[in-house]
C-alpha cells in the first residue's frame, strides 16, 4: 500500500507456488534458480526437505553432501549466476508436495524449476501472491540443460520450466482508503486490508525492529548492529543455526519464531562471559521478572492468588499503561548510561514510589511471607509478629539451604539469584552481618542483602570499589533560600489530545464562516456552537472562540487575566508549508506516538548525546543562581531529565505517593549501611547498569524518607479530585507549599495524565478527560491562591500533537500535528491567544494536509522560550543551551509576551513585629532536602570558606530583612500568611 505522489517500490515479497512432481521408484533431483531478485527463500510442505542458498552455478558445483556436477547449458538461463536454491536431500515425492518460493524483486525477476527430463510438473505453476501491477509468465523452456555426475560417471538431463516476474511499465500509485468503505464488497475489503497487513509485515525495517526489540527484552539493552542483523536474518529466512550445534532452527518461512527466538538466545553475543565484563553490555531485570525469580528460586508456597501488584511495584502482567507497554524502548536515564549514549528500557520504572515499593515488599516477604506488613505484597492486614512467624501470611518462602554455614549461605543465594556474580567484596559485605547460631534468621539477613544488590537487579559484573564511599561530602552547607521562589508545571495530555475541540472558532470571523467549516470539516465529532463558553480575542481570524463545554473553568482564568492560549502549536523544525514540510521534518517522525511524544518532552530534534528534556536542561541553565529542584509526579521523566552535575536529581514520585519509611523493623541495626555499602562507588570496569540500580536505590531511599517525614506536616486547604491529574497536582501543590522546607528558589515539576488517542468514541472519552483536567485546575489554582504563590507558579498544558480535523468514520479522530495549548496563573498575561489560529480548516487552505492535518505555526520552542526568560534566563548562549532549535524559528514569543512584568520588590518593615510571643520550645522541622546536605544544625565549609558565627541581632536583622523569599512579590495573602509563619520560625530558630 502506497501514498500517492510517492515512487512505485514494492517491498512486499511475491510468492509462488511449485508443485513438484511425483516420483514412485527413485528419489526426485531438482533444483530453483532466481535471477534478478535481492532475497529468495523457499520451503516445501515437507517436514525433512528444506532448501539452502548457495553459491550460483561456476564450474563444477556440489550439491548433496560429496556429489559434484558440471553444468552445461545454463547460458542464457538464470542458473547462470544467479541464485540458486539447494534442496536438502533427494527423496521419493507423492503427489499434493508443493514447494513455496518467495522472491523480493522490484525489477524483471527470473525464476526456472529445473527436474529430470522424462517427467513434468504435478499441475500448474501460479502465484500465491503477486505484488498489484506485476505480470507472472512463461518466457520458454530452454532445452540443453543437464549435470554430469563425477561420482558415477553419469550424466542427467533436465527440463526447465522458466517464468518471468515483470513489473508494471509506469509508475502505479496505490493508496488505502481512509476511512474504508467496505460495505458494498466485502472481498475487496479483505484483500486491501490484507494487502496492508503484508506492506507492514514484509516491510524491510519488520525484521530489524523486531529483532532489536526481542534482544533487548531478552539479552541486553544496546546489541551490537551484527547481533541485531544475525537475529534479523533469522526472521528472514526461517531458519537459524550456529557453530556448536548441527540443528537447524525454523521451518525456512519469513517470520518464522522459532528461528528468530534461537538467534537471539544461542547467538555468540548472549552466551559470551567474556561481554559481562564490558560495562555498557548487560541490561536491566524487569521488575516482575524480579520478583518472580526470587519467589521460585526462594520456593514461594502460596495459599492464596496473588493480589494486583501495579501500585506496589509498578509492573502487572498484561496491565500495561499504554499500548506501548511498560518500557520505551529508548529511554535513557539521566548518569552515566545517558553520557555514554546507552539506552536503559526498564529504568523507566525507576521511580521512588516503585524502586521502594519494590524493597519495601521483598524484605516483608522474606520476614512476614506475603501480608501487608511494612509494604508487603500481601491483602491481610494482621499483627505483624516477630520475623518469621507466617501464620497471618497467605503464602511464604520455604527455601532452606544445603549447608547450614554461612558461607554455604552466601554460595547457594549467589548460584540461584545472581547466577554466580556476586563480587567478593559483595559475598564480605553479607557475610559480615551474619552472626551466632541462628540459622533462619542468617538466611533472612542473606537474602535481604542480595535482592538490595546491584548485582541482583542487573546483568552484568559490578565491580566495587570499597576505598571510595558513595555517600558525597556533607560537611558544606548550603545557602538557604533568598531569592524569589518560581515554578513551572508541565502538564501533559498523554496520546495526542483532539485540542481543535478544546478551542473552537465562535463568531466574529468576517467574511468566512470559520464556524460553518469547523461543523463541515469535523462532521459528527464537531461540538454545538450554544454549549460552548465563549472568549474574545484579537488578531486572530475570529473576535471570539469557544472554549470546550467542560472546561468552564479555563473561561474564567482567561477573562480574569491568568490563562492565554497557544492556537496551532506543535513540534516545528523549522517554519513549513505543504510543499515542503516532510523534507524540512525528515529528523522526525510525524504524526507517530513515541517520536512526538518524546520530542514535545525535550523541544529538540537535533539530539546531541545526552538524554535530557526541555525543563531539565533549564534548571541545568539556572542552577548556577539558584537553589532548584526537579520533580515528575509519573514515572516518565524526559520533561525534568538533566545532564548538569550541579543539577539537582530528579524526585520520581507518583501521583498517589503517601511515603512511609523503608525497613522500620530491620534485621539487625546495621541494615542500611550494609546497604550502602553494597551499592558503593565502583570501578570504571563496573557495570553501568548496576550503577543505574544503585543510584535509583540511593536516590529513593532518602527521597522517600525525607518525604514520609516532610509531606504529613502539610495538608492542602482545597479538595483535589481522585484523579490522575488531581493526584499529581496535589502531590505539586504540597511541595509548592513546602518550598521553604526544600530549600529551592526555582522548581520544575512534569505530570502526565489521560488516553487521548481516540479513535473512536472522541465526543464522549475527551467529555471526560476534560472535565477531570477543569476540576483539577480549579483545585490548584484555589490551592496556589490560598498558599499566596499563584503568581509563582505558570503551568503549561501540551500534548504530542493535534488530531486530524476529520472525523475517521468511527466517531473518533487519528493522529494529526498542529493543537492548541494553553498557560494559566497569576505571573501570565492573560486574555490572549498567541501564534495565529487557522484562516480555513478545509483541506484547499494553505495549512491543511490531507484529512485535516494542521501544519503547525508555532513551535513548542517560541513557547518555552518564553517560559526560559521568566524562569531566569537571560543570556543567548544560555538559551540556545536550553532550545537548541529556537534559532530556525521566525519568531519567538519572549517573557513580555506572555507574562506580567515582574511586580515591585516590597522593603520589609525595619524590625520584627513585637506583639508575636514564640512557642515555649523551638519546633522540630526536618532538613530542607533529601540530598547529602546536613541539617541547619551542623556547621561546616562552604566553598573553602570558614562559617563565622553572628550575634543574634545581626541574625535578626539580616532574616528580618529576608523575611521570606515570597515577600519579594506579595499578594495580600502573602503578608497575611507567610510573614508571621516567618518570623515565628526566626525567633524558634534564635532561642536555639
Amino acid at each position: 500500500s502506497r501514498h500517492a505522489n510517492q515512487t512505485y517500490n514494492p517491498s512486499i515479497p511475491h510468492r509462488f507456488t511449485v508443485p513438484l512432481p511425483r516420483t514412485y521408484t527413485s528419489a526426485l533431483i531438482h533444483g530453483i534458480c532466481v535471477a534478478g531478485a535481492s532475497f529468495v527463500s523457499a520451503s516445501s510442505s515437507l517436514s525433512d526437505l528444506t532448501y539452502t542458498v548457495v553459491d550460483p552455478f561456476e564450474g563444477p558445483t556440489k550439491a548433496w553432501g560429496d556429489r559434484t556436477f558440471d553444468i552445461t547449458g545454463q547460458e542464457g538461463t538464470p542458473c547462470n549466476g544467479g541464485i540458486y536454491l539447494q534442496p536438502s536431500v533427494m527423496r521419493k515425492v507423492a503427489s499434493g508436495t508443493d514447494i513455496i518460493v518467495t522472491v523480493e524483486s522490484v525489477g524483471i525477476a527470473e525464476l526456472c524449476v529445473f527436474v529430470p527430463s522424462t517427467i513434468g510438473l504435478d499441475g500448474q505453476w501460479d502465484y500465491t501472491f503477486l505484488y498489484p501491477g506485476y505480470s507472472f509468465e512463461d518466457y520458454g523452456t530452454p532445452d540443453g540443460f543437464g549435470w554430469t555426475n563425477h561420482f558415477h560417471n553419469k550424466s542427467f538431463q533436465f527440463r526447465m520450466f522458466c517464468k518471468k516476474l515483470t513489473p508494471p511499465s509506469e509508475r502505479v500509485v496505490y493508496e488505502f482508503r481512509n476511512p474504508p468503505k467496505f460495505n458494498e464488497n466485502r472481498q475487496s475489503a479483505l484483500h486491501e486490508t490484507e494487502l496492508v497487513l503484508d506492506s507492514y509485515f514484509y516491510h524491510p525495517n519488520t525484521s530489524i525492529r523486531i529483532a532489536s526489540l526481542l534482544i533487548q527484552r531478552l539479552v541486553a539493552s544496546n546489541p551490537s548492529h551484527k547481533y541485531v542483523e544475525r537475529v534479523a536474518s533469522a526472521f528472514r529466512t526461517g531458519q537459524y543455526s550456529n557453530d556448536n550445534t548441527n540443528h537447524i532452527f525454523g521451518v525456512g518461512k519469513y517470520g518464522d519464531l522459532s528461528s528468530t527466538i534461537a538467534a537471539v538466545l544461542l547467538d555468540g553475543d548472549a552466551r559470551s562471559t567474556v561481554l559481562e565484563s564490558d560495562p555498557s553490555h548487560g541490561s536491566i531485570r524487569e521488575p516482575l521478572l524480579k520478583v518472580m525469580h526470587f519467589m521460585r528460586a526462594m520456593e514461594y508456597v502460596p495459599k492464596y492468588d496473588l493480589v494486583e501488584l501495579r501500585s506496589t511495584w509498578g509492573q502487572t502482567p498484561y496491565d500495561f499503561p499504554s499500548v506501548f507497554s511498560f518500557f520505551a524502548p529508548d529511554f535513557s536515564p539521566s548518569g552515566p548510561l545517558s553520557k555514554a549514549g546507552l539506552v536503559a528500557p526498564e529504568a523507566v520504572r525507576f521511580d521512588t514510589p516503585d524502586v521502594v515499593g519494590l524493597m519495601k515488599g521483598v524484605f516483608s516477604l522474606i520476614k512476614w511471607g506475603t501480608t501487608r506488613c511494612y509494604g508487603g505484597f500481601g491483602n491481610y492486614m494482621g499483627p505483624c509478629r516477630k520475623e518469621g512467624t507466617y501464620d497471618n501470611s497467605s503464602g511464604h518462602l520455604h527455601f532452606e539451604p544445603r549447608k547450614m554455614h554461612f558461607w554455604g549461605i552466601i554460595n547457594e543465594l549467589d548460584i540461584l539469584l545472581t547466577g554466580g556474580r556476586l563480587s567478593s567484596s559483595a559475598r564480605s559485605i553479607i557475610r559480615g552481618a551474619m552472626w551466632g547460631t541462628q540459622i533462619e534468621q542468617n538466611l533472612r539477613k542473606a537474602q535481604q542483602l542480595v535482592v538490595a544488590s546491584p548485582d541482583f537487579h542487573s546483568s552484568g559484573l559490578f565491580n566495587r570499589d570499597n576505598k571510595k564511599t558513595g555517600d558525597g561530602d556533607d560537611s558544606a552547607v548550603p545557602r538557604e533560600a533568598a531569592k524569589p521562589y518560581k515554578a513551572i508545571v508541565y502538564v501533559f495530555m498523554n496520546g495526542g489530545a483532539d485540542t481543535f475541540n478544546l478551542l473552537i472558532p465562535h463568531s466574529g470571523c468576517g467574511e468566512k464562516d470559520l464556524y460553518a467549516e469547523y461543523t463541515m470539516t469535523r462532521g459528527n465529532v464537531a461540538l454545538d456552537r450554544q454549549l460552548l463558553h465563549p472568549i474574545n480575542t484579537t488578531n486572530q481570524p475570529c473576535t471570539q472562540f469557544g472554549i470546550h463545554p467542560n472546561v468552564p473553568f479555563l473561561q474564567q482564568l482567561y477573562q480574569e487575566g491568568d490563562a492565554s492560549f497557544f492556537a496551532n502549536t506543535g513540534v516545528l523544525y523549522e517554519p513549513s508549508t505543504k510543499n515542503n514540510y516532510l523534507s524540512n521534518h525528515i529528523r522526525t517522525s510525524l504524526f507517530d506516538h513515541h517520536s512526538q511524544k518524546k520530542i514535545a518532552q525535550e523541544v529538540r530534534t537535533n539530539k546531541d548525546q545526552f538524554d535530557t528534556g526541555v525543563l531539565g536542561r533549564l534548571i541545568d541553565v539556572v542552577s548556577g543562581d539558584y537553589l532548584t529542584g526537579s520533580t515528575s509526579t509519573n514515572s516518565d521523566v524526559t520533561t525534568v531529565l538533566n545532564c548538569n552535575p550541579e543539577s539537582p536529581p530528579v524526585s520520581q514520585l507518583s501521583e498517589l505517593f503517601v511515603p512511609t519509611r523503608f525497613d522500620q523493623r530491620p534485621s539487625f541495626p546495621g541494615m542500611r549501611s550494609r546497604i550502602n555499602s553494597l551499592n558503593n562507588a565502583t570501578f570504571l570496569t563496573s557495570t553501568l547498569f548496576g550503577e543505574v540500580w544503585s543510584s535509583a536505590l540511593s536516590r529513593s531511599l532518602k527521597d522517600n524518607d525525607y518525604l514520609a517525614e516532610l509531606l504529613p506536616t502539610v495538608e492542602p486547604e482545597t479538595s483535589f479530585p481522585d484523579t490522575d491529574i488531581g493526584n499529581a497536582l496535589k502531590l505539586i501543590a504540597k511541595l509548592v507549599t513546602l518550598r521553604i522546607e526544600r530549600n529551592v528558589e526555582r522548581d520544575v515539576f512534569s505530570a502526565m495524565f489521560g488516553n487521548f488517542d481516540s479513535h473512536k468514541d472522541l465526543v464522549e472519552s475527551h467529555d471526560i478527560l476534560y472535565s477531570q483536567l477543569n476540576d483539577a485546575l480549579r483545585a490548584f489554582s484555589t490551592e496556589m491562591k490560598n498558599k499566596g504563590v499563584w503568581d509563582r507558579v505558570a503551568l503549561v498544558a501540551v500534548s504530542e500533537f493535534g488530531r486530524t480535523l476529520s472525523e475517521n468514520g468511527s466517531g473518533g479522530t487519528d493522529h494529526g500535528w498542529g493543537g492548541n495549548y494553553f498557560a494559566a496563573g497569576g505571573a501570565i498575561r492573560g486574555n490572549q491567544i498567541h501564534g495565529r489560529y487557522p484562516d480555513g480548516l478545509t483541506d484547499e487552505d494553505p495549512l491543511i494536509l490531507n484529512r485535516g492535518r494542521v501544519i503547525p505555526t508555532t513551535g513548542f520552542d517560541s513557547v518555552f522560550n518564553a517560559f526560559a526568560e521568566w524562569f531566569g534566563v537571560e543570556k543567548e548562549q544560555d538559551l540556545n543551551a536550553v532550545l537548541p532549535d529556537r534559532g530556525r524559528m521566525s519568531q519567538l514569543l519572549g517573557k513580555d509576551h506572555v507574562f506580567m512584568d515582574d511586580m515591585p520588590t516590597l522593603n520589609p518593615t525595619a524590625s520584627p513585629t513585637q506583639s508575636l510571643n514564640p512557642t515555649a520550645n523551638p519546633t522540630r522541622t526536618p532538613t530542607r532536602t533529601p540530598t547529602n546536605r546536613p541539617s541547619r544544625k551542623k556547621r561546616g565549609k562552604k566553598r573553602g570558606k570558614t562559617r563565622r558565627k553572628k550575634p543574634v541581632k545581626n541574625i535578626l536583622d539580616e532574616e528580618a530583612n529576608n523575611v521570606d523569599a515570597d515577600a519579594q512579590n506579595p499578594s495580600p495573602l502573602d503578608v497575611k500568611r507567610h510573614r508571621p509563619h516567618k518570623l515565628h520560625q526566626l525567633h524558634n530558630n534564635i532561642l536555639t
